[in-house]
């Protein structure tokens, strides 16, 4: 499951320092966390494998000073991320008023600096009697090398950038910069749960915009929802098999029909061949005679015994059975039945109320489905922690799907209620 990795770079100390404490008030009262080295980067924990984790992060702030640009650290995370490509899609930049980099003579000072910083480590490698057991030492010259080779690139990327100046930042309290990388974010979650879907149902993955361009069907939700929820079960296999099941039990129905009417005619047969052992006299086997025995007091007494041609008129053939009315109606009813198996209910006339639904903090990067649908089906957003949409009167099911597990929740929307909180609990 998605769970987006938010960092931000920067230089220690100063005005630099200032503003990361202000940007990270700002995302942690919209309950975003955001990963950075003084906060998250523990006792004799790898700086290395930190800003390594930094370069291929989703969403990297960026707090750039004159500081960052002459700093070895900052340079390799900035490194890390143009190496891990989308550089463009995953940096936020923020610009303090005291770079320059608007203009070429500026980058130049820059690459300038750190051809300076290459020569002058370089010559101190030089200068030994034995460049042996220096790794290290050598590894700083290779990175060295690297700043000055791409620093103007990297430079004229931030140039580039519109990053707003430093003081509408603060006066909007970053709300540009936060609303830039929650859309970031909620990108990366659709595509997350796009590839979500493929995987549970098979379905080719569609980008964002192809995805927009051809809506799925209700049918298909209902696919999806039924996959996502009982797993990876061969769910058009089933529905196929269920027209051979109902007619089945068709022929069961008209298998017993014709059981009765064979069991009635076998009991009438039956009763005629009881009464003529408890009268012990033989029966005229002429059928459809009459057949004179003598009672009890010696007097003759008439018993018509049915003639075989009308007890095989009281069985229906099967012919006739299948031409019967009740027959045809019954497989008009199951075929109706058949044609409602991939029907999706109808919830356009179902009145509807504005919601804002609160994610528990332990379920904040998962993926929500409201009734098996994606959130936009329902006019809705969902801000990292935060889902606004126009949900139907009534209990609705939300299925919440972690990096481990999937749970569903049930709620009873009521009409003007505007807040709901969930959880897995």
């Amino acid at each position: 499951m998605y769970k987006p990795a938010i960092y931000i770079s920067h230089a220690w100390g100063g005005k630099s320092e200032e503003i990361v404490g202000k940007i990270m008030k700002k995302f942690s009262s919209e309950g975003i966390e955001i990963t950075m080295d003084k906060k998250d980067l523990g006792y004799r924990q790898s700086i290395n494998d930190f800003m390594l984790n930094l370069g291929a992060a989703d969403a990297i702030i960026i707090v750039v000073s004159n500081k960052y640009l002459h700093s070895e650290y900052c340079m390799f995370e900035l490194l890390q991320i143009y190496k891990n490509k989308n550089i463009l899609d995953r940096i936020f930049p923020v610009v303090l008023d005291e770079v320059s980099i608007a203009k070429s003579t500026d980058r130049l000072d820059l690459v300038k600096f750190w051809e300076t910083q290459t020569n002058e480590l370089e010559n101190k490698i030089r200068a030994l009697d034995s460049i042996s057991n220096i790794e290290g030492i050598t590894d700083d010259l290779n990175l060295y090398k690297s700043i000055r080779n791409n620093i103007a690139h990297l430079t004229a990327i931030l140039k580039d950038i519109n990053t707003l100046n430093i003081t509408l930042h603060q006066q909007s309290d970053f709300d540009e910069l936060f609303k830039a990388v929650a859309k970031k974010v909620n990108q990366n979650q659709k595509e997350e749960m796009a590839k979500a879907i493929e995987t549970v149902s098979g379905t080719p993955h569609e980008s964002p915009m192809e995805a927009e361009v051809k809506a799925p069907s209700k049918a298909s939700e209902m696919d999806l929802r039924a996959n996502i929820i009982k797993g990876p079960e061969t769910t058009s296999k089933k529905r196929k098999n269920r027209l051979p099941l109902l007619l089945g039990l068709l022929g069961i129905f008209v298998l017993g029909y014709f059981g009765i009417s064979l069991i009635d005619s076998s009991e009438s047969i039956s009763n005629n061949d009881s009464l003529s052992a408890l009268n012990e006299k033989p029966i005229d086997q002429e059928l459809g005679t009459k057949s004179t025995e003598k009672d009890l007091d010696g007097k003759e007494t008439k018993i018509n015994t049915p003639p075989v041609s009308n007890i095989k008129q009281s069985i229906p053939s099967n012919d006739a059975s299948k031409s019967s009315p009740e027959s045809a109606n019954d497989l008009e009813a199951i075929k109706k039945d058949v044609a409602n198996v991939n029907k999706a209910p109808d919830i356009s006339n179902v009145k509807k109320t504005p919601v804002k639904i609160f994610l528990d903090r332990s379920i904040t990067k998962a993926t929500i489905l409201i009734n098996g649908k994606p959130i936009a089906d329902f006019g809705g957003s969902k801000t990292l922690n935060i889902i606004e949409a126009e949900l139907p009167i009534g209990n609705q099911e939300f299925t919440i799907m972690n990096r481990n597990d999937t749970c569903r929740v049930f709620r009873q929307i009521r009409e003007g209620e505007e807040e709901v909180t969930l959880n897995c609990n």
